[in-house]
């Protein structure tokens, strides 16, 4: 058995039995979702590259609702997300800031484990495996400044990844 240095990097599997999670053997359920977004992001030029947000923001709020097919739990999924970028120079250079929440109203033994807010990956938490924290909120503040350092290639500073320690 693997010896876990840190219990906060330990794998899903090292924590819990993957069978005993609410939802793993399977799942009937229907979502239905209302979103409010006002959504201003935009490049600065047409020489900086397509895919990067250099000035503008977003301001997004979710609520929707699990409606269990087969007779399980149901409940509430929330989420607010903030994005504002400044741009300094041409470059581009710019700070991105960001929070960003997510909610669920059932309590972990009712929800879905897949359906429970997640941390993680390139998108939700740099530095980490995507997917790799799950509960039933999740919170995410960053400031990240990031340049261009060709057309095709943009850079941010990422933390370190640290491993789990197997003997």
């Amino acid at each position: 058995a693997p010896v876990i240095t840190d219990p906060d990097l330990a794998t899903i599997d090292e924590v819990d039995a993957p069978a005993g999670l609410t939802g793993w053997t399977g799942f009937a359920n229907a979502y239905g979702e209302l979103e409010l977004r006002l959504d201003t992001r935009r490049r600065a030029s047409l020489w900086e590259p397509r895919d990067l947000h250099t000035e503008g923001s977003l301001a997004a709020l979710s609520i929707g609702r699990v409606h269990e097919l087969d007779g399980g739990a149901e409940f509430w999924r929330g989420s607010a997300e903030l994005q504002h970028f400044i741009r300094f120079a041409t470059g581009p250079r710019l700070l991105a800031l960001r929070a960003r929440g997510e909610a669920v109203s059932g309590s972990t033994s009712a929800v879905l484990f897949s359906e429970l807010p997640m941390l993680g990956g390139g998108d939700f938490l740099r530095g980490y495996d995507f997917e790799r924290f799950r509960d039933r909120i999740s919170l995410l503040g960053s400031a990240e400044y990031v340049w261009d350092l060709a057309h095709w290639f943009d850079a941010a500073p990422t933390p370190p990844t640290r491993h789990v320690q197997h003997r």
